[in-house]
């Protein structure tokens, strides 16, 4: 349920979009985590697309609908206290059945423009940056063994179908499947009245079929800070730190999904949520222009309620 730059295999994914207090401010959380593995493809045998360098690494590109100009690293959350937190939620929002870090090695950015950072994160190096076009110049202050290749394409498409947003390019190279600790972020909402939760589909490392039905296997949770409906999340992280503690929601609804579906983001009218209601729309980019399917009608993410 993400676009990679080059071939890679992800499962297991959990996603969480919520609205928290943050202080006296109301902000919005991003929260994924998924089992990924590095797939072998034309750049290990030293070839390479039109458009693109050479590079073993891969990275999965997530956009982000926050204000301009307000994301930085110290937007990424530590969660290395607490790596069950959206396992938890799933938990939270599945019938009850039978049971039987943060790393900050330096600033790996230095010297890049302000509206470029790069930064570690667990298994990740991420390229966080205010223009998709900006990121392939930051590419080489990611470690050679997580660098990927410079897929134009997909940069130049993410520039067009998301005006205005945030980029964070999560950079990796395992080759054996590995379970990252959850990627969280709190932000700035440019539209306070929804929920987003970024789900383009793409893992072959081509730009994205916007009328592709793709294969979805992932759980999806939301919240928020006004909810009194939905599941109460016990969490089991006994290190959980309190400023991370303070942030997460209590209470969450949510859907589990195994099915083909249109590709495409998911979107939530904050109002819905706070009522308990998990309301989920499958929408495309605020960018694009790609006719829908005769059978499958699209609606447009356009930063307003669709009709």
């Amino acid at each position: 349920m993400c676009v990679s730059l080059r071939p890679a295999h992800f499962s297991k994914t959990k996603g969480l979009a919520a609205e928290v207090k943050r202080g006296r401010k109301v902000v919005h959380l991003l929260g994924y985590q998924n089992t990924v593995v590095n797939l072998a493809s034309e750049a290990d045998f030293g070839w390479s697309r039109a458009g693109s360098s050479s590079g073993t690494g891969n990275a999965m590109l997530l956009p982000i609908p926050a204000k301009p100009g307000t994301v930085t690293e110290k937007n990424v959350i530590d969660t290395s206290s607490a790596p069950n937190i959206l396992k938890d939620m799933e938990r939270a929002i599945l019938p009850p059945v039978s049971r039987g870090g943060l790393r900050r090695g330096g600033t790996l950015g230095k010297g890049l423009p302000d509206s470029v950072r790069v930064f570690d994160h667990d298994i990740y190096t991420v390229v966080l940056a205010d223009r998709a076009e900006d990121i392939p110049t930051a590419l080489a202050r990611v470690p050679a063994d997580k660098r990927p290749a410079i897929n134009k394409a997909i940069f130049e498409a993410y520039a067009r179908w998301y005006p205005g947003w945030t980029f964070a390019l999560c950079c990796f190279n395992t080759r054996d499947e590995a379970n990252a600790k959850p990627l969280l972020w709190w932000y700035e909402p440019q539209h306070a009245q929804f929920l987003f939760f970024p789900a383009l589909d793409a893992h072959d490392g081509k730009v994205p079929n916007l009328s592709a039905q793709v294969d979805v296997d992932h759980a999806i949770m939301v919240g928020s800070y006004e909810m009194t409906d939905g599941k109460e999340v016990r969490y089991t992280d006994s290190s959980m730190s309190v400023e991370l503690r303070k942030l997460l929601p209590m209470r969450v609804v949510g859907r589990q999904y195994n099915e083909r579906m249109h590709n495409g983001d998911f979107l939530f009218r904050s109002a819905d949520v706070r009522g308990g209601k998990f309301i989920a729309k499958r929408e495309l980019p605020p960018g694009a222009d790609a006719p829908a399917p005769a059978d499958q009608p699209r609606r447009v993410l356009r930063g307003r309620r669709s009709r």
